[in-house]
């Protein structure tokens, strides 16, 4: 029982219990996130809460500046992929606020966007790709090739069926949306 208690590697009892990786999270970052001006690393952590899944694909936070010696009010840089910064600079006010809200102090008090390639949306992008591939190959239904007959008047076969599957993707779609 007594060496249960004991650490095995060098026989000395141990001193605290076993602790959530969570726990241990925030004194583990605090010095790397702190260079960037993150207090916290719920704002990084938490960025898909904050502003919504479909937004945090398109933007995230990069760094914190304070005026000196201060801890709110201030500029909050994200990297921000070319298509979402007119969206993302019309809705600012209401990011600010929803940020604000969830650290539960006035830290942002403005947005300064960054063009940046998105790592995270690419990887999504590119599952979006594989999937719209996946159904480019042919659709679910059958083809009907009497369904479109003056398909029957091309002459190059590749065309003739990529037109054929085109329209069926298209009927399949049609259908779905009206279920």
């Amino acid at each position: 029982m007594k060496d249960s208690a004991k650490d095995a590697n060098n026989g000395e009892k141990r001193i605290g219990a076993t602790r959530a990786v969570s726990a241990l999270l925030a004194p583990l970052t605090r010095r790397a996130l702190g260079k960037h001006g993150f207090s916290s690393a719920a704002l990084i952590s938490d960025w898909a809460v904050i502003v919504g899944p479909e937004l945090a694909e398109s933007c995230q936070p990069v760094k914190l500046a304070f005026r000196r010696g201060e801890r709110e009010a201030g500029v909050l840089h994200l990297n921000v992929s070319g298509g979402a910064a007119l969206e993302i600079q019309h809705i600012a006010p209401q990011i600010i606020e929803r940020i604000n809200g969830h650290l539960g102090y006035r830290a942002v008090d403005r947005l300064k966007l960054v063009h940046a390639p998105m790592p995270y949306a690419r990887a999504a992008r590119n599952t979006r790709h594989a999937r719209a591939r996946r159904t480019r190959n042919g659709p679910a239904t059958p083809v009907d090739p009497g369904r479109w007959p003056a398909l029957g008047e091309i002459a190059d076969a590749g065309l003739r069926e990529s037109l054929l599957r085109l329209g069926a993707a298209i009927a399949e779609r049609e259908s779905e949306a009206k279920k």
